[in-house]
C-alpha cells in the first residue's frame, strides 16, 4: 500500500472518516513473536482485546513452535488434499496432545478449518477426512471457506475500489457474500 497511491488515498479518506488510525501491526520474527507483542502492549497507553498472530505456513521453525504453544487460540485453514492434510495433522496431533497433558501452556485449543473448498470435491473425502480429525479428538469449525476468484480481484497494480484480502481495509460488501468469510469471524468470535 506504501507505493500505491490509490490504495494511499483510499486510506486517508478511510481512516478520516473514522477518526482514527490503523490498528498497529509489530513484525518480528516467530522466536520473537510474544516478547515484541508483550512488550509493544506494555508501552501502548490503549488497552486491546485481541492480539492475532500470522505465522508462517510451516512449523518446521523452532520459533514457530514456541509462539505457537505461547498463544490462547490457534486457527488453522487447511485444504481437502492428501498432503495438506498429513501435514497439517502430522503436528496438530502432538500439539493437541500437549494441551490436554501440560496445563502449564497458554494454548487452550486448535481449531482447524477448511479453507479453499473447491465446489467439484467429492463430499466422500470431506466426510472421511472429518472422521479423521474427529477420531483424533481435533476440533473442526463449521465454516468452511469456498475456493473462489474473488480473492484475485485486488490483485491490480493500479488499485481497486472492491478489496477483499486487503486486512486494513473492510471487505467490499458484494465479494463478502458467498465467501463465509463473515460466518468465519463470527464462529471466532465465539472464542474469545
Amino acid at each position: 500500500m506504501e507505493t500505491n497511491l490509490h490504495y494511499q488515498s483510499k486510506a486517508i479518506e478511510l481512516f478520516e472518516s473514522l477518526g482514527k488510525q490503523t490498528y498497529p501491526v509489530v513484525c518480528a520474527k516467530p522466536e520473537e513473536a510474544i516478547a515484541r507483542a508483550q512488550a509493544f502492549l506494555s508501552e501502548e497507553a490503549a488497552a486491546y482485546d485481541v492480539v492475532f498472530f500470522d505465522l508462517p505456513g510451516t512449523i518446521y521453525n523452532e520459533g514457530v513452535i514456541s509462539t505457537f504453544m505461547g498463544i490462547d487460540y490457534v486457527f488453522v485453514p487447511m485444504s481437502p488434499s492428501r498432503l495438506s492434510m498429513e501435514s497439517t495433522l502430522s503436528f496438530i496431533i502432538p500439539a493437541s496432545e500437549l494441551i490436554r497433558e501440560h496445563t502449564d501452556i497458554n494454548l487452550k485449543s486448535i481449531h482447524l478449518f477448511w479453507n479453499r473448498i473447491d465446489g467439484r470435491i467429492k463430499k466422500e473425502w470431506l466426510t472421511h477426512y472429518e472422521g479423521v480429525i474427529l477420531e483424533f479428538g481435533l476440533s473442526l469449525m463449521q465454516t468452511a471457506i469456498p475456493q473462489s476468484v474473488r480473492y484475485d480481484k485486488e490483485q491490480s497494480l493500479e488499485g481497486s475500489d472492491a478489496v477483499f484480502l486487503f486486512t486494513i481495509f473492510p471487505a467490499d460488501k458484494n465479494l463478502v457474500k458467498g465467501s463465509n468469510l463473515d460466518l468465519l469471524v463470527d464462529e471466532i468470535s465465539n472464542f474469545s
